[in-house]
């Protein structure tokens, strides 16, 4: 998977209020790999870890859990 392409899909997904009011507001329970709860949970984190850094961060687990 190219991680460029994905570390830019994922900070135009963080700019846009209504996908981060979703994801932030999400309560998924099946959080097993591979599953979306899976999925939207990794991307909670990494907006998490993208609001709280003042420096690049790697969202590998995000990229993981889509590539399962």
């Amino acid at each position: 998977m190219n991680t460029c392409y994905a570390n830019s899909v994922i900070q135009v997904i963080h700019k846009i209020p209504e996908v981060v009011d979703a994801v932030e507001g999400s309560n998924l329970v099946n959080s097993e790999s591979g599953t979306p709860g899976a999925l939207v949970n990794k991307l909670k984190d990494t907006f998490v870890q993208m609001d709280s850094s003042r420096t690049a961060i790697r969202p590998f687990g995000f990229i993981n859990v889509l590539v399962e």
